[in-house]
C-alpha cells in the first residue's frame, strides 16, 4: 500500500490553505472586505494551483520520484488539504458575517435565524466544493509542473 500523505505534500497543503484562509479572513470586514475579496479571488485559485507546484517541487527536493502521474496525485492531495483548511475558514467567516449582518441589519428574529441557518448549511456545501476544487486545481498544478520538469530533464 502506498503512503500518499507525505510530509512535503502536507506542508504544501497547509501553506496553501493558510494563504486561502487569509484571503477568506479579509471578508470579515463588511464593505471593504467585499470589495477587496472581489478583486483578489483569482489569487485563491492560483494558490490552489501553487499547492500542486509546491508539492512536486518539494518532493523532488526530498528525492521522491516525480513522474507526471505522481505529480498530479501529489498536487491533488495538497490541493485537497488546502481546500479543507480554506473551506473551513471560509465557512467560519461566512457564519460570522451572517451573525454580524443579523445584528447590524436586524429586520426580525425569524429572518435573522434563517440567514444564519442557511449560512451554516450552505457552508457544508462550500467546504465540499473547496475540497474538490482544490484537489482538481492542485492536480493540474502538479501535473503541469511535473511535465515541465520532465521535459527540461530530457533536453
Amino acid at each position: 500500500m502506498q503512503n500518499y500523505l507525505k510530509p512535503y505534500i502536507t506542508r504544501a497543503g497547509i501553506i496553501t490553505g493558510a494563504i486561502v484562509a487569509v484571503i477568506a479572513l479579509i471578508r470579515v470586514f463588511p464593505v471593504v472586505g467585499d470589495i477587496i475579496s472581489c478583486l483578489i479571488w483569482p489569487v485563491a485559485l492560483i494558490a490552489y494551483l501553487g499547492a500542486g507546484v509546491l508539492a512536486v517541487m518539494w518532493g523532488k527536493a526530498q528525492g521522491a520520484t516525480q513522474t507526471i502521474q505522481q505529480g498530479a496525485i501529489d498536487g491533488a492531495i495538497a490541493g485537497a488539504i488546502a481546500g479543507v483548511i480554506g473551506g473551513v475558514v471560509t465557512w467560519l467567516v461566512t457564519i460570522c458575517r451572517s451573525v454580524l449582518d443579523a445584528f447590524i441589519f436586524s429586520s426580525g428574529v425569524q429572518s435573522d435565524v434563517t440567514g444564519v441557518v442557511i449560512s451554516i448549511v450552505a457552508g457544508f456545501f462550500g467546504i465540499f466544493f473547496a475540497i474538490i476544487g482544490g484537489a482538481v486545481l492542485g492536480a493540474i498544478g502538479g501535473l503541469i509542473y511535473a511535465a515541465i520538469q520532465q521535459s527540461q530533464k530530457k533536453t
